[in-house]
């Protein structure tokens, strides 16, 4: 009866260690699956900066995040705290193609728009240090996504933009060629009738005949409706 009070107590104890794991497990991922859910509304760097940053701090992580866009890079730290320079140094030369880069205690996690770098990785606690090894990812997998999202959105409001200050110049060009028309129309018309006049001053002094100059008249108001 001793000995399996003994293995009893030990099987409590490692159904209560799994139970525990499974929460701390299910507390890490509900975190991710609500920063994927929020990601979709957030429309800057920095509004998408600081959710990571949130989610970070919540992991009781001390970390420094780089957002690196195809129009400007933005770099964030856990605790209010600005990144440092040797750290600006160091996470962008680990941003690589590489998913995870350890040193001590130490872990940068990339993806191609944004990088993690964690500076008190757990190592003394494997089952926490494997759990976060698999939530970071999933959480900057969608950070980096949404990433994408936003340079897309960027780059089409200034193609809009563009597209909209050519229609504009256009406009203003075609409005300038329509007056010049009107302009030479009119310049045309005075010409014209200034001719007409003329020509019917000096008619009689040609000593013409009336169908010669009916004739004459006639060509000449003609090539005035013409143009």
């Amino acid at each position: 009866i001793y000995h399996q009070m003994n293995e009893l107590r030990q099987h409590a104890k490692t159904a209560e260690q799994t139970a525990l794991e499974a929460m701390a497990t299910s507390f890490e991922l509900g975190k991710a699956i609500r920063f994927v859910e929020k990601s979709h509304g957030y429309s800057t760097l920095e509004r998408l900066g600081a959710a990571l940053i949130e989610v970070v701090e919540s992991l009781d992580l001390n970390a420094c995040i780089r957002l690196n866009s195809r129009f400007r890079t933005v770099l964030m730290a856990t605790g209010g705290n600005s990144v440092k320079p040797l750290e600006q140094d160091l996470i962008a030369m680990l941003h690589t193609d590489q998913r995870f880069v350890d040193f001590g205690c130490r872990s940068q996690i990339n993806y191609p728009g944004v990088a993690l770098l964690v500076k008190n990785m757990p190592l003394d606690n494997r089952a926490r240090y494997g759990r976060l090894k698999d939530t970071l990812p999933f959480v900057l997998g969608a950070c980096d996504a949404k990433l994408r999202m936003l340079d897309a959105e960027h780059a089409l409001m200034l193609q809009n933009r563009e597209l909209a200050n050519a229609v504009n110049s256009v406009q203003r060009t075609l409005t300038d060629v329509s007056q010049i028309l009107i302009k030479n129309q009119r310049a045309v018309g005075t010409v014209m009738s200034e001719l007409t006049t003329e020509l019917g001053m000096h008619m009689n002094k040609l000593g013409l005949e009336g169908d010669q100059e009916e004739f004459i008249n006639s060509k000449v108001d003609l090539a005035a409706n013409k143009l």
